[in-house]
């Protein structure tokens, strides 16, 4: 675009000045591969450069003082040029020569429009100062027609040099506001919540449904531990008629007839008991294993405690809450009770029954030491779950002092479904965390979804009774 690569030399327009960077920190390669910018201010441009000036406190006014006060060091120190950039290239401001107002002027110029009145004076300081070399610099399209219409040269402003766009008067306004809410919040708790595992998004896990037994299954199954453990017989030998004429004759303990007739009671008890237990094993696994685990990480990262701060979880969807329980309170699964033995009568036996007895063991189990109740610590969470506890729809946790860089809050949870289903589980969990000092409640919502696999409910069985009793049916 330049004749001469050694120096490229431009007439800025108003908006150059206005609206782009300054010219030192320009890519100007952009336009020019010259080793030096010239810029010529012309008399039009360093007319509406004063004008502009005394707008007030705009970007505007603010950057024509700046140009205004440039050229008027020129004037006042008789400089021809001012270096604005020493290299890569070297950048200077000069102002225009003085032209002569008696000049021709091309046909149809009209004086009163600012834009040709730029562009003649472009034209008239390239032909009699410049060689024909000054190139019109300008963003606007009606400088730039204008000059093209005349003969002169123009080059666009490129887009990468112009400023943001500043701000209107409802723009500041938000922004002061926005910085007066961020003061704000700097003075009240900063509340965030995530799971344990930063990066997830959502709660998920794997199930096992056991579905119940059918009726023949848990007849055969009953069948074979019968066959297994078959009721014991009475034999031929006469049976002493109590311990007593045992020992006169010289017998062993031997079983009476009342230890007989509690002997198949038992049995009879013992195989209904087993029945039971075999039909609701398949339950009980759901309970124990319908569960999955998950944590909650609550954190205040503000410089101010959060004062009573409650926070309550609530569940959306097939899925309930229980708090995580002790070790030693988890659910178990119960053995298969092992078939009864007949027992002899003893003619201690009623003082044996004694001393085996709860009351002898444990004589203090039916009283109850009253225990005074613990002061609450300000800085804990104290959780409270709706009833049901084992599946709750909510819980809520209290604190009155939560203060940041003290430990963050680990809510450890036990998700269960409501009601068994052989198919995915879909919900939500909702928190929400409010405070006395808090602007406004924290609110999140967690997806929870859990894939439900259809267990062997008759291999589970075999496989209790294989490991309970060894027997394999």
């Amino acid at each position: 675009m330049s004749r001469d690569k050694q120096t490229t030399i431009y007439a800025p327009d108003t908006n150059f000045f206005i609206q782009c960077r300054d010219a030192f920190e320009i890519e100007w390669s952009l336009v020019s591969d010259a080793d030096k910018i010239l810029l010529v201010v012309l008399n039009e441009v360093h007319r509406e450069i004063d004008r502009l000036k005394s707008g007030g406190n705009t970007r505007r006014a603010r950057r024509a003082k700046a140009v205004s006060s440039q050229l008027r060091t020129l004037i006042v120190a008789g400089q021809e040029e001012a270096e604005l950039r020493v290299s890569g290239p070297t950048v200077a401001l000069r102002l225009a020569p003085k032209l002569d107002p008696r000049r021709s002027k091309p046909e149809d110029y009209d004086s009163s429009s600012a834009d040709e009145r730029i562009a003649e004076e472009a034209l008239a300081c390239s032909q009699r100062h410049f060689e024909g070399n000054l190139i019109l610099l300008s963003h606007d399209g009606m400088p730039l027609r204008a000059a093209q219409l005349m003969g002169v040269q123009v080059c666009p402003v490129p887009d990468a040099w112009l400023l943001p766009p500043e701000p209107s008067d409802q723009d500041r306004a938000i922004q002061k506001l926005n910085e007066r809410v961020a003061a704000l919040e700097k003075q009240a708790p900063v509340i965030a919540l995530h799971l344990e595992n930063e990066d997830a998004t959502s709660i998920t896990g794997d199930l096992v449904f056991y579905p119940e037994l059918s009726e023949s299954f848990v007849k055969s199954a009953v069948d074979s531990l019968k066959r297994a453990f078959p009721i014991q017989q009475r034999n031929g030998r006469r049976e002493a008629t109590s311990p007593f004429e045992s020992i006169i004759h010289g017998f062993e303990p031997t079983a009476t007839e009342r230890d007989f007739r509690e002997y198949e009671d038992e049995y009879n008890k013992w195989v209904q008991k087993v029945e039971n237990y075999i039909n609701r094993l398949p339950h009980i696994h759901n309970v124990k294993t319908d569960g999955v685990e998950t944590v909650l990480i609550l954190s205040n990262n503000g410089s101010t405690p959060a004062e009573n701060l409650v926070i309550d979880v609530s569940t959306e969807g097939n899925i309930g809450l229980q708090e995580p329980v002790d070790e030693d309170d988890k659910i178990e699964i119960p053995a298969i009770p092992k078939p009864p033995k007949l027992r002899r009568s003893m003619l201690l036996g009623g003082l044996a029954d004694y001393v085996d007895g709860p009351k002898y063991r444990d004589p203090l189990s039916n009283f109850r030491f009253s225990t005074p109740r613990p002061a609450r610590n300000r800085h804990e969470f104290y959780w409270n779950f709706d009833k049901p506890e084992t599946c709750s729809k909510h819980c809520r946790g209290e604190c009155e002092d939560f203060r940041h860089g003290l430990k963050d809050e680990r809510i450890s949870l036990l998700l269960r479904w409501n009601k068994p289903k052989e198919r995915s589980i879909a919900g939500a969990i909702k928190v929400v965390v409010s405070a006395r000092n808090l602007p406004a409640p924290f609110e999140k919502t967690i997806p929870v979804r859990l894939n439900v696999e259809v267990g062997d409910s008759e291999a589970l069985i075999r496989s209790i009774i294989q490991e309970d009793l060894g027997i394999s049916i």
